[in-house]
């Protein structure tokens, strides 16, 4: 009788022991998945950023004269804040081109989902080949 009276409480306990692990498991493999799709978002805008900066350039190389409407490139970039969106399958690029002079400044903001990317970009107009070369390109942290 005395033995039953043991046996009960200790497979009680493993139980809550066995089903303790697997629930950590479970969290820990939640967590990791949905930090791996926030990686996933994060990449996909800056490649939406980077179409955004390329299809600038372009728009520069075809047309050197273009004056692009301007936009303040120290407020954040948004549909207010924008020259132009390109869209980059069902995500959005906003592109502020701003041109001094031969140098045109050139910032991309992907949006995807929940996730943003802003990439600055600086081109340069050489004044005897009309060659537009990219100066540099960097990450803005926000």
């Amino acid at each position: 009788m005395t033995k039953g009276l043991v046996l009960l409480p200790a497979i009680l306990m493993m139980s809550f022991v066995v089903l303790g692990i697997g629930l950590t498991g479970l969290l820990i493999v939640f967590t990791l998945n949905r930090s791996n799709y926030a990686i996933k978002l994060s990449t996909n805008a800056l490649s939406v950023s980077q179409a955004g900066i390329y299809d600038a350039n372009i728009k520069i190389i075809r047309n050197p004269n273009w004056s692009p409407v301007g936009c303040n490139s120290s407020l954040p970039l948004n549909d207010g804040n924008k020259t132009y969106v390109l869209s980059v399958g069902s995500n959005n690029a906003y592109v502020c081109v701003e041109k001094a002079g031969n140098k045109y400044t050139v910032n991309s903001l992907g949006s995807v989902l929940t996730q943003k990317k802003q990439l600055k970009a600086k081109f340069d107009t050489d004044n005897i080949t009309n060659q537009i070369r990219l100066e540099s390109i960097n990450e803005v942290q926000f």
